[in-house]
């Protein structure tokens, strides 16, 4: 059995059943392809919005989009303050761009994370100072 889910919604480990293109056609990941976080950043970053994968239910672990981080030791919550934080440091970055479009709102989406990420380890700030 199958289903389609938003790309956000990808886990690791989950089964493609159908190939995915891009807007041109061309394959971005194969049919069959058992998803790991490299296959949600290219989706993402080619505005890519949902998916058909194998239904297997919820005892797949939710797939992370980062590299392994050996200083990710503390988990916090990631607050309101922490995203209007994140949101006007992207703003600035990604002033001269739609990010509305595609492909800008991928990375934008994948950019927020990181640095969401980021402040999450930090306590609310960046080890780059942002």
């Amino acid at each position: 059995m199958s289903r389609r889910i938003p790309v956000q919604e990808v886990r690791n480990g989950c089964t493609l059943v159908e190939a995915v293109h891009d807007r041109s056609g061309r394959l971005l990941v194969p049919a069959g392809t058992t998803l790991q976080p490299r296959h949600l950043r290219v989706l993402l970053s080619w505005g890519v919005a949902s998916v058909c994968v194998e239904d297997v239910g919820d005892e797949v672990p939710a797939l992370d989009s980062g590299a392994p981080d050996a200083e990710d030791t503390t988990p916090g919550a990631i607050t309101i303050d922490m995203e209007k934080r994140a949101d006007e440091i992207l703003g600035e970055r990604f002033h001269h761009c739609d990010t509305t479009t595609h492909p800008m709102d991928g990375i934008y989406h994948l950019a927020r994370r990181a640095l969401l990420d980021e402040m999450r380890r930090y306590g609310g700030g960046t080890r780059s100072g942002a």
